[in-house]
């Protein structure tokens, strides 16, 4: 019996090269499964769970008070953030990744999940995707929360029928405040707001605009713009082809979402002294893929507030950290990391080394 087993043995092991070379390879894009469940801490007080990596698994919904009715807010997390009387002990930090034009909300999920398990840092960090939907996501359910298609975008109210509207950033300011429970998550420590094209938009207004990060303790928040076409200027000045100037001609160019003048709604009773400190003095980073220098497709070169900002995506994000350093260099704490042979593709810019590197760095600071 003994020599029978040796001998089986030792076939196993001459067949073992002929066996691992029949694995599919990975094409880096794929959705791996749980397969293991992370050590549980000495405190057993704590909850600790394998984190999701699928969609399947991950929808989720937060509730807001709208007057007369509640509104469901739809998400993807990694984890159930939102169970009560949980302590989450093994979990250190959060990423929330907001999508683009098309609202695809799952897909950026899986390719932020990607990017963190490139990591290995899926066991303490949650992921969380927002679905900011419009009319043409509810499917005429009222009881989910939606806006307009730019509104989201730029911190509008919601669009429901109801007696209370619900900006965009307050969906953020939401979820920061919950990340930042110390007995929820007692070692949570950075939080990550970032996202691409109308979602790096998203994330460089909020940056400028939201209340949260100076209300919460215990946490550092980060901000990653990805290849976005819009700036925020906390100034006057844009740029001539030769220097920075205060230019004529174009009568909105200073107005929300482009710089402080009429501000939306969120923004009430908040001074544009207030709003430009926040901008400046916010961890932000821009993400640029250099090959994202398309001049058709959705690239706004209408608007004469847009056009002032550069001639393609890669080009105002260049502008805009030059401005930076020309008006407060002492003071802002913005950087610019460049994804080279990168376009405008979020999936790409997120799991480029860059870009998984710009991330960690964030995340273990």
């Amino acid at each position: 019996m003994n020599h029978s087993f040796s001998q089986f043995g030792l076939l196993i092991f001459l067949l073992m090269p002929f066996l691992l070379s029949c694995e599919k390879e990975d094409d880096g894009f794929f959705t791996p499964q749980v397969i293991y469940q992370p050590p549980a801490p000495t405190d057993t007080s704590f909850t600790v769970e394998a984190p999701c990596l699928t969609v399947s698994c991950a929808g989720q919904s937060m509730t807001f008070s709208a007057g007369s009715a509640d509104l469901a807010m739809e998400f993807f997390a990694s984890y159930d953030i939102l169970r009560p009387a949980t302590t989450w002990g093994a979990l250190k930090s959060a990423i929330i990744v907001v999508h683009g034009n098309n609202r695809n909300a799952n897909e950026y999920y899986s390719w932020m999940i990607n990017a963190v398990l490139s990591m290995n840092q899926q066991d303490e960090t949650i992921v969380i995707a927002p679905h900011f939907k419009t009319s043409d996501d509810i499917g005429g359910n009222q009881n989910l929360v939606y806006w307009s298609s730019n509104g989201w975008k730029r911190g509008f109210q919601s669009s429901n029928i109801t007696s209370e509207k619900i900006s965009s950033y307050t969906v953020i300011d939401s979820l920061i405040r919950h990340l930042s429970d110390k007995e929820a998550f007692p070692f949570l420590e950075n939080i990550i707001l970032t996202g691409h094209s109308a979602g790096a938009q998203f994330t460089h207004l909020y940056a400028a605009a939201g209340a949260a990060e100076d209300e919460v303790a215990g946490v550092d928040v980060s901000y990653v713009v990805a290849n976005s076409q819009y700036f925020f200027y906390p100034g006057n000045e844009r740029w001539d082809g030769s220097g920075f100037t205060v230019p004529s001609g174009c009568n909105a160019y200073t107005n929300w979402p482009y710089g402080s003048e009429s501000p939306i709604a969120y923004l009430s009773g908040v001074s544009a002294t207030t709003i430009r400190e926040r901008f400046v003095s916010r961890n932000l980073t821009y993400l640029m893929g250099t090959l994202d220098i398309f001049t058709g497709g959705t690239l706004n070169t209408t608007d004469c507030a847009a056009v002032l900002l550069g001639e393609n995506r890669f080009r105002r994000g260049e502008l805009m950290f030059d401005y930076l350093n020309a008006f407060f260099a002492s003071t802002h704490i913005h950087q610019k990391e460049i994804v080279n042979n990168v376009g405008h593709d979020a999936a790409q810019m997120y799991n480029s080394t860059k870009g998984v590197e710009v991330l960690k760095a964030l995340l273990t600071d």
